[in-house]
């Protein structure tokens, strides 16, 4: 088969989940076409899925080199060095991320690592960042409001309980979640909220 009959043929493959095999095909397209980003993605994205997560993560950092822009790839990086338990290089990776594209999942991604650190300070300023950016974005309030609620500190509190009702007010698709979320931390501030419990009542009808 030639370059595109192999390219074609491993895509089909793992359309229908035969992913060893799939990666098989690829490499043999790799090796017509070497440097090729998109048959990288395509080799790595296979490995990944037959759990043959060391040839994924070897290729995808080969990926971040040729094409250092391919946002996607440095997310699909990440995610592996989580699973190899490499968290610091995952934060690296997410930043460089954010830096190319700013989008919702990979701040949601790098604060998640944040976590695994024990670094809720990092993961509180990240979603301030986001939110100075983002501004008419509910989700970055609501998640700003979870890590703040979930440093716990008096203050924290009180300005989580204005960025749950600003995301609420900002995306009307997640505002019973977001209530029931503002009325639990109410509840853990000892407070009873009447406006939200009456919000709620009036989504759930």
């Amino acid at each position: 088969m030639d370059l595109d009959e192999l390219v074609a043929a491993g895509g089909a493959l793992s359309q229908l989940g035969a992913h060893d095999a799939a990666a098989e095909i690829l490499a043999q397209a790799l090796a017509l076409s070497p440097g090729n980003v998109d048959i990288m993605s395509s080799l790595a994205s296979a490995y990944e899925a037959s759990a043959q997560k060391d040839e994924a993560l070897v290729l995808v950092r080969q990926i971040t080199q040729v094409a250092p822009t391919h946002a996607s790839s440095w997310f699909q990086l990440s995610a592996l060095l989580v699973e190899s338990n490499e968290v610091d290089g995952a934060v690296d990776a997410l930043k460089r991320v954010i830096e190319l594209e700013d989008t919702p999942a990979a701040y949601a991604a790098l604060a998640s690592c944040y976590g695994e650190q024990g670094n809720i300070d990092a993961a509180v300023s990240l979603f301030e960042d986001g939110v100075l950016k983002h501004p008419t974005s509910g989700k970055f309030h609501f998640n700003l409001a979870t890590m703040l609620a979930a440093r716990g500190r008096k203050k924290d509190r009180k300005r989580a309980v204005e960025m749950y009702g600003k995301a609420a007010a900002l995306d009307p698709e997640t505002r019973a979640e977001v209530l029931q979320d503002l009325a639990e931390l109410h509840k853990a501030m000892g407070e009873t909220d009447k406006e939200t419990l009456a919000c709620i009542t009036s989504e759930e009808l």
